[in-house]
């Protein structure tokens, strides 16, 4: 049960660290706004291919 709940809770972790870096002020974040791009497509990917998987059985 807890690894189930941990497999919806990453992409939302992703989601989220990438929005934060992506609408941070802070100069040192400036050269990471592509990998906050990744980290959102990411995250969107793997949460519809779980649900997905989730739902299909």
């Amino acid at each position: 049960m807890m690894l189930h709940s941990l497999l919806y809770i990453l992409p939302v972790v992703f989601i989220a660290l990438g929005f934060v870096i992506k609408w941070s002020k802070d100069p040192r974040w400036n050269s990471s706004r592509k990998m906050a791009n990744l980290l959102i497509i990411l995250g969107i990917l793997t949460l519809i291919g779980r649900i997905f998987i989730d739902y299909n059985k």
